[in-house]
């Protein structure tokens, strides 16, 4: 049995990490496992970190951040002995390396993750998608001040895709533009397999390129077109759009001005804390929600909107379809016909008492099936078979 999980976290953009650290801490000690939270500003695990975890002796460590690696190119639970959970936000293969490690358990918030990591033999690992804190539900603010909300970072794809096409031969080129079209316009093709199909059907095998390379293009590339055509696609209601410029390797790159600068139903706001955003939901009607990269996956962005009362319309994913009924507890577009968003965004903000009522019915899911408290019952057993 689990009774000591060393938590750690480092800095991340808007700090979200910190507070599902603090947010699932509180589960587990709701569930009697003792908690030892532990930060640092950046980087490797400090010394002083691991002196802390070894004089604490917990049973696992685990991370919503991916920790790099040590001086000597270990892990730091590889160094400790002690098995570590990551908890990974974001697609897995970006982290294959964790996969090595005797000591490695990995969660995913995207089923197709999971399978993938199955195929690679590795079996330590299990869905484990977004949660929220319980005590958010039902903390809407009375007044709306805001018709329709976006919270992200501003992707360039116009640089990924001149980036590729300067590096890339020109066969390889068209072949992530074909992988993009997959990724948009398929609902259940993931990146990776749309990479891979797009390079075989145009003769190239996977091995002759740099496949991580090419999969990151086509992943943020769609990450980018996505949320900048969706927000593009609304040209009546008011839209506040939150979120900092994206940073590709040291290079700065357009912010949210560049793109929607022009648009004058758009008001572009610095970023903010991942805190200060939740009030904002609160004060929200409509919670728009981008993620193309995950095709059978969770985002906290549409839990927090229901928990905080405002109507989350995200890109159709598996998972979500099979929790959300649409239309009924959430709405759902799929990429490539944002012309039909509009509509549907008016309509709602046009009947807010149907508005709240769709809200509250998902709210009531959301409690009942999205807490960190129902994760953390979920989780255990894993954990303890591999743990122990």
């Amino acid at each position: 049995m689990i009774k000591k999980i060393a938590m750690l976290v480092c800095h991340n953009l808007y700090e979200s990490k910190r507070h599902f650290t603090q947010k699932l801490g509180e589960a587990f000690e709701r569930k009697n496992v003792q908690i030892l939270q532990l930060q640092w500003p950046f980087g490797p695990v400090p010394p002083s970190i691991l002196k802390q975890i070894r004089a604490w002796g917990p049973d696992l460590t685990c991370s919503f951040n991916q920790p790099a690696p040590l001086d000597n190119g270990l892990f730091f639970w590889d160094e400790l002995g002690i098995p570590h959970w990551t908890i990974l936000l974001d697609p897995v293969i970006y982290d294959l390396g964790y996969l090595k490690s005797p000591y490695s358990i990995l969660s995913s918030v995207d089923r197709n993750d999971c399978r993938y990591m199955h195929a690679l033999q590795f079996e330590r690992s299990f869905f484990f998608p977004h949660a929220i804190d319980k005590a958010l539900i039902g903390s809407a603010s009375d007044q709306k001040e805001f018709d329709v909300v976006f919270p992200g970072t501003c992707y360039n794809p116009d640089q990924l895709r001149n980036t590729w096409i300067k590096q890339q031969p020109e066969h390889v080129s068209k072949a992530l533009d074909n992988a993009v079209e997959m990724v948009l316009g398929e609902k259940c093709t993931t990146s990776i397999q749309a990479v891979r199909r797009a390079l075989l059907d145009s003769g190239i095998s996977p091995k002759e390129v740099d496949f991580v390379e090419l999969l990151y293009y086509v992943d943020y590339y769609t990450r980018g077109i996505d949320r900048i055509k969706l927000i593009q696609s609304i040209r009546e209601a008011s839209v506040h759009v939150y979120g900092a410029k994206w940073k590709n390797d040291g290079e700065d790159v357009q912010d949210w001005s560049f793109y929607l600068g022009s648009q004058k139903n758009v008001t572009i706001h610095p970023p903010v804390s991942f805190e200060e955003m939740l009030e904002i939901i609160k004060r929200s009607r409509i919670l728009l929600n981008s993620m193309p990269f995950f095709k059978d996956g969770s985002h906290e962005r549409v839990l927090l909107g229901l928990a905080c009362g405002a109507l989350p319309m995200t890109t159709r994913s598996q998972y979500l379809f099979e929790q959300f009924e649409e239309g009924k507890e959430m709405l759902f577009y799929d990429p490539l016909k944002w012309d039909s968003v509009e509509g549907t965004i008016q309509f709602w903000l046009d009947n807010e008492a149907e508005r709240s009522a769709l809200v509250a019915a998902g709210q009531k899911k959301v409690a009942m099936e999205h807490t960190w408290d129902k994760r953390v019952e979920q989780a255990l057993p894993f954990l303890e078979e591999w743990v122990n």
